[in-house]
C-alpha cells in the first residue's frame, strides 16, 4: 500500500472523526432500503427509498415543516468537536434487505453532500427528500456512493451510473445533488452514459471545479467563515484524486462538460458565504450562453448547507426562507414535470 495513500487515509480518519453530525443519532425516515447491484459483482449500492404516498405500503411520513436553527436533527457540522458512534443501519447486510422492486414512473436519484469523504453526511437532505416524494408523484432515491481515498474517482460517479441503469427504460428520471454530491448529479446529468435518460437537474451550493485549489477560492461574502477551512477541504479533495485523476475530466469537474449535453432544465442555486459560490455561477453562465434553461439565484447572507444548518453568525431566518423558496421551486417543477 503505498505512503501517499495511507497518508491521505490518516488525514481522511481525523477529519472523520472531527466532523460530527445529529444524523447518526436520527432514525432512517426512508419506506425502505434497497441494494442495487454494481457492476462489481462482490458488492452492491446502498439506497434509500423514499416512495410517493400512493406507492407507500405503511403510512406517510408527513414532510418536516424543515430543521429550525439549533434542533437535533439538523446538520451540525464542527471541526474538533466528538464524533457520535455510526447508526447500526448503515452497516446492514444485503441479506437482511428486500429485494428490489423498480416500477416504470418518475424517479428523483439524490447525491448528498460528502465533500467525497464524509460518510457522516449521508440521509441529511431528509426534509428535502420527503417534500419531493410527499408532493410530486416521483419515487426518490438517496444513493449511498462510495467514497474517498478508500474509493477514489471514478468510484462514486460509477455508482451513480449503475443506480440510474437500474431504472426501468421507460421512466422519468431527473437528479438532485448537495456540495461534492451536486457535482456528481451535474457530472452525471451531462455524461454520455446517463444524460440521454435524463430529464433535469438540480444542485444546492455545489462544487463545479476541482482544478481551483481550495485555498484560492473566495467567497463573494466573507463576513462569516467557511464551514470547513480550506486547508482541510483541500486535502479531502486529494483524497477524491487519489490515483491520478485528471481533475479537468467532466465526470470529475462538472465544470468542464460540454454545455450541450447538458439536460434542458437545470437549477443551479448559490450561496454568497460559500467560496464555491463563483465557480458555481460560471457554469451557470456557460449553460444559459448555450441556450439552457439555467434556473439559477444566489442567496445572499448564506453559505455551504444553509437549508440544513446556517453558518455560525449567519442569519437562520434568511437561510430558513431560502430553504423554503429553493425546495418549493423544485418541487413545483417535477409536479409539473410528472404530470405532462
Amino acid at each position: 500500500m503505498h505512503f501517499a495513500y495511507l497518508k491521505l487515509k490518516g488525514i481522511a480518519t481525523t477529519i472523520r472523526t472531527a466532523v460530527w453530525t445529529d444524523v447518526g443519532t436520527v432514525q432512517n425516515d426512508a419506506d425502505e432500503t434497497i441494494q442495487i447491484p454494481s457492476r462489481d459483482k462482490k458488492r452492491s449500492i446502498t439506497v434509500d427509498v423514499y416512495r410517493p404516498p400512493g406507492q407507500r405500503t405503511t403510512p406517510a411520513i408527513p414532510t418536516a415543516p424543515g430543521p429550525p436553527a439549533g434542533s437535533p436533527r439538523t446538520l451540525n457540522l464542527r471541526i474538533g468537536s466528538k464524533s457520535p458512534s455510526p447508526p447500526s443501519s448503515r452497516s446492514s447486510s444485503s441479506s437482511s434487505l428486500p429485494a428490489i422492486v423498480h416500477a416504470e414512473g418518475a424517479y428523483l436519484v439524490n447525491f448528498h453532500a460528502s465533500y467525497s469523504v464524509l460518510d457522516a453526511l449521508r440521509r441529511t437532505d431528509v426534509h428535502f427528500l420527503q417534500k419531493m416524494a410527499n408532493e410530486t408523484n416521483h419515487t426518490v432515491y438517496d444513493v449511498h456512493y462510495r467514497l474517498a481515498p478508500e474509493h477514489p474517482f471514478p468510484a462514486a460517479f460509477e455508482d451513480g451510473e449503475d443506480v440510474i441503469a437500474s431504472l426501468p427504460p421507460s421512466s422519468s428520471i431527473s437528479l438532485s445533488g448537495f456540495a461534492s454530491g451536486g457535482n456528481l448529479a451535474l457530472s452525471l446529468s451531462s455524461s454520455s452514459s446517463v444524460a440521454p435518460r435524463v430529464k433535469s437537474v438540480f444542485t444546492l451550493y455545489p462544487l463545479v471545479d476541482y482544478t481551483i485549489r481550495e485555498k484560492d477560492l473566495r467567497a463573494p461574502d466573507e463576513s462569516v467563515p467557511p464551514r470547513m477551512a480550506p486547508e482541510a477541504a483541500g486535502l479531502l479533495n486529494d483524497c477524491y484524486l487519489y490515483g491520478g485523476a485528471d481533475p479537468k475530466d467532466p465526470r470529475v469537474s462538472s465544470a468542464f462538460a460540454p454545455v450541450a449535453s447538458y439536460p434542458k432544465d437545470v437549477f443551479i442555486y448559490t450561496a454568497a458565504q460559500d467560496p464555491h459560490c463563483v465557480s458555481g455561477e460560471s457554469l451557470v453562465n456557460k449553460l444559459k450562453e448555450a441556450g439552457k434553461d439555467v434556473r439559477w439565484k444566489r442567496y445572499e447572507g448564506c453559505g455551504s448547507f444553509f437549508d440544513k444548518k446556517p453558518e455560525p453568525g449567519a442569519d437562520p431566518q434568511k437561510a430558513d426562507a431560502a430553504r423554503k423558496e429553493v425546495y418549493a421551486a423544485f418541487a413545483e417543477f417535477l409536479k409539473a414535470q410528472a404530470a405532462a
